[in-house]
């Protein structure tokens, strides 16, 4: 009995395994897609590419999406970014769409250590065939160290966050130096 249960679990370690693989095939194929002109329902397919990419444990790729031009459905992604601790991919996302004070607030919480960040390698490894183990596994010295730089390039991120945000003049603002352009070249 005890054998069947080491083959039941086997089964579905693989099978995981092939539907995280599947989806990040998936990803693939829809990141071609989206670099057609003329694609028609964008804001799907941005959608559903952002999260599948959370939910493969892209880390890299999901930032560097959502830092980028994107047509994503906020109301759709915010929850599942969030419940995901996906902190940085969300400040990324939300000045991605002009939602400036909210990605402020996240990069803050990061900073004062009052949001923490999910692990990208903890969801990638869980669904391998080989059960998360990896090769060698790391030590806690080597974890708190790697913690440690984490902490560090967050607040860097925070203060660029900060300093792009400060730079950038209000509405208001804006519209006034426009009109003040106007008036010169009047």
């Amino acid at each position: 009995q005890q054998q069947q249960q080491q083959v039941q679990q086997q089964v579905q370690q693989t099978r995981a395994w092939a539907l995280r693989s599947a989806k990040q095939q998936l990803v693939s194929y829809l990141q071609l897609v989206r670099a057609r002109p003329g694609l028609v329902l964008q804001d799907a397919l941005d959608t559903l590419l952002l999260l599948l990419l959370c939910e493969v444990g892209k880390g890299a790729e999901l930032e560097a999406f959502a830092a980028a031009p994107n047509a994503v459905s906020l109301q759709q992604v915010v929850p599942v970014l969030r419940g995901g601790h996906r902190w940085r991919a969300l400040a990324l996302l939300w000045a991605s769409h002009s939602h400036y004070q909210e990605a402020l607030d996240i990069w803050e919480g990061l900073s004062r250590g009052t949001l923490t960040e999910a692990s990208a390698t903890a969801s990638a490894d869980s669904n391998s065939p080989d059960g998360g183990g990896g090769i060698g596994g790391v030590g806690r010295g080597t974890k708190f160290k790697h913690e440690a730089a984490a902490v560090t390039q967050l607040r860097h991120e925070a203060a660029v966050a900060a300093a792009v945000f400060m730079s950038k003049p209000s509405e208001e603002r804006q519209r006034q130096i426009q009109q003040q352009q106007q008036q010169q070249q009047q």
